[in-house]
């Protein structure tokens, strides 16, 4: 029977397991003994449709061959011994790829991870960067609400009798409230235009309110 040539890179071929069968051995043996990986031999018996081979019909095959046995000695059926403390070129370059395979494999995992981190953060600081925004629209807002009566009252003030003093004031109002914001700012312009009209426009009611807002911010600023 003439050898077929595909096989596994051992050099195992389907007549010499044919052969090796017949002879007795079975096939963990001849696995172990041509240095193949556990199971793959069975992949070639199936490919060889050799399933289910059995002595006998290892011996029934090679019975049916027509052709003249080989004038070359019968292959030494190697055993595990000898292949183990000598392995192949090949089989050496093998298991430094199958390594490199596992190293980088194991690189990109590290990667993904830290990618998916990445991610992670990037939303995080986009969710808080949103809130920060929609915090000082709120606060925009409220110290416009706030300041809202203290300029209507400026802007009252300009029509009076004294609007050279007026100006003077809503200039002093804006001086002293830099930096000041919310209750601070408006108790702060109320006390400060209550003393500047009050003799020519309310009297004692305005020092009242002057008085009323200073106490006022004076307790913001002892419970605050």
């Amino acid at each position: 029977m003439a050898p077929i040539k595909e096989g596994p890179k051992c050099g195992l071929t389907r007549e010499i397991l044919i052969e090796q069968v017949a002879k007795g051995e079975t096939l963990s043996s001849i696995e172990r003994a041509w240095g193949m990986k556990y199971n793959t031999i069975h992949n070639w018996v199936r490919k060889w449709g050799l399933k289910g081979i059995t002595a006998e019909k290892a011996q029934a095959l090679l019975d049916q061959t027509k052709q003249p046995a080989p004038m070359e000695p019968e292959p030494e059926l190697l055993r595990e011994k000898n292949t183990a403390t000598r392995p192949t070129a090949e089989v050496e370059m093998l298991n430094k790829a199958e390594r490199e395979i596992e190293r980088l494999t194991g690189e990109v995992e590290k990667l993904t991870t830290e990618h998916d981190r990445l991610l992670k953060c990037q939303a995080d600081w986009n969710e808080r960067e949103e809130a920060l925004l929609q915090y000082i629209d709120e606060l925009e807002a409220e110290r416009t609400d706030r300041m809202a009566p203290v300029t209507a009252t400026l802007e009252d003030d300009s029509s009076s009798t004294q609007p050279v003093h007026t100006i003077e004031c809503i200039e002093a109002i804006e001086a002293v409230t830099v930096g000041l914001e919310g209750a601070e700012a408006y108790s702060t312009g109320a006390v400060i235009e209550s003393l500047w009209r009050w003799k020519w426009k309310n009297g004692i009611e305005d020092l009242k309110k002057a008085r009323w807002y200073l106490d006022r911010l004076i307790g913001e600023r002892e419970h605050g």
